[in-house]
């Protein structure tokens, strides 16, 4: 039994970790356009809604194996899922349309394909806008931070905004001397 007949076992008792773990150990001259698409399948289908890591392995491992996939059903569907996934319905709708191309008749590329549509025409993210900031947010800060830090401050970096834009304050030693600085970064004190 070849390991893509493996693979195919594996995955009809939904045992994806073990493609995933097979696969990987292979080296990487070993490893096939087919093994990889069978690695991101295994990946997709590891991933919960919410696991981004897994979806974008999936897509990494597919990408590179374009041309060679060129036209194929199963590597554009795959493609379209990890996309989906990672709330880029705008990249995953091109897949499944040429997915369908390659099977005009393939109940779930059409769900997928409406579900893409309904995601453009009304945005919805699978994650919480709150979670999808803070990584935005953090950058601002280590930003913000690293600014006040670099003109002496060495107390409690807190910032405000205005009509004029943001200002920072720090709690410098001495608590009737505050500094501040604008949204540049610019000591104002």
């Amino acid at each position: 039994m070849t390991l893509l007949e493996q693979c195919q076992i594996w995955h009809e008792n939904n045992e994806f970790q073990k493609i995933i773990a097979e696969i990987e150990a292979l080296p990487s001259e070993e490893r096939t356009p087919e093994l990889d698409s069978e690695l991101a399948r295994a990946y997709n289908n590891t991933a919960g809604a919410g696991d981004r890591a897994y979806f974008e392995k999936g897509n990494r491992t597919l990408s590179p194996h374009a041309d060679y996939f060129a036209g194929d059903h199963l590597w554009n569907f795959r493609m379209g899922y990890a996309y989906y996934y990672l709330d880029r319905e705008d990249r995953a709708l091109p897949h499944f349309e040429a997915a369908l191309a390659a099977l005009p008749e393939d109940a779930d590329t059409k769900s997928m394909i409406a579900y893409c549509h309904k995601g453009l025409s009304m945005p919805l993210f699978q994650r919480p806008f709150r979670t999808r900031v803070q990584g935005g947010v953090g950058s601002v800060r280590e930003h913000r931070d690293g600014a006040a830090r670099a003109d002496g401050c060495r107390g409690r970096i807190t910032a405000r905004s205005s009509s004029s834009g943001a200002t920072l304050f720090c709690a410098s030693p001495s608590p009737t001397q505050p500094s501040r600085w604008d949204a540049a970064g610019k000591n104002t004190s």
